[in-house]
Parts: structure tokens; C-alpha cells; sequence
């Protein structure tokens, strides 16, 4: 349960820091910290996507479904 529970948390946290970090890149001139930041949270959003959709596939299938 644990293991659900981590891969949730990063996508939502990776989700809002690659929102915020995704409007400072359109607002602001580009910055090298904001783009590292964008891409890391980028490619651990991507990470955690498979996981996610693996814990939560009979749901998934489910909604599909209807």
C-alpha cells in the first residue's frame, strides 16, 4: 500500500512543480535553473506514470469501459 501511496504523491507533487516551472518559462525570460527544474520533474512525472497506471489498471479498464 505504501508503494500506491509514493507514486501518487510524486506525480502530484512532479504535476504542480511542472505547472508552476511551466508558466515561468512562458512568463519569464529563459533561466537555466527553471528549465533544470522543468526538465527534471519532467522525466520523473514520466517515471512514475507507468507505475500509476499499473496500480490503478482494473480502474482504468474499468472507466474505459462505460
Amino acid at each position: 500500500m505504501k508503494f500506491r501511496i509514493w507514486v501518487s504523491l510524486t506525480l502530484a507533487i512532479s504535476f504542480c512543480v511542472l505547472s508552476v516551472s511551466g508558466l515561468l518559462s512562458f512568463f519569464l525570460p529563459y533561466g537555466r535553473t527553471t528549465a533544470a527544474v522543468h526538465s527534471v520533474f519532467g522525466f520523473l512525472f514520466f517515471l512514475t506514470v507507468m507505475p500509476h497506471v499499473w496500480n490503478n489498471f482494473k480502474n482504468l479498464k474499468t472507466y474505459i469501459r462505460k
